[in-house]
């Protein structure tokens, strides 16, 4: 996200895609998990906004299962809120990398798109509990 514009990440994704299928393999594209900045009003600043679109234009475009961790994850941080949401931060103003917990929390959110992307396929465990926090906007530390 630094450097390059979403387009030149959308060419990079575009040509991944081809290299990938040509082996007979199957992408799956993942959009970037939010970063945990908010605004004083309580609401996620999505810098990412822009690289997630891309992928979910590439997906589409290449028609590829796509896994919208993004909007997801923007979802359950807003739902839990600024101080609940920083909990999952590895240093306590590193809003882009995950300490322990968040990698749980945010795996199983990964583990719960997966499950409803490809329903009866993948042998994901299940963890109900965690499950239902995040789909309910639940802190889970």
């Amino acid at each position: 996200m630094k450097i390059p514009p979403p387009e030149s990440m959308g060419q990079n994704m575009t040509q991944m895609i081809q290299q990938i299928r040509a082996l007979r393999g199957e992408p799956v594209l993942v959009t970037s998990l939010t970063r945990r900045m908010f605004s004083p009003n309580g609401t996620v600043m999505d810098t990412l906004g822009p690289w997630a679109d891309e992928t979910k234009l590439v997906s589409e475009q290449q028609h590829t299962h796509l896994l919208d961790l993004h909007g997801a994850s923007i979802k359950y941080v807003e739902a839990i809120g600024r101080d609940a949401a920083h909990r999952l931060n590895r240093l306590p103003d590193d809003d882009t990398h995950l300490n322990p917990n968040g990698t749980i929390v945010f795996g199983r959110m990964v583990a719960d798109l997966m499950k409803s992307s490809f329903p009866h396929q993948l042998p994901i465990i299940p963890n109900p509990a965690l499950s239902f926090n995040i789909s309910h906007g639940i802190p889970s530390f």
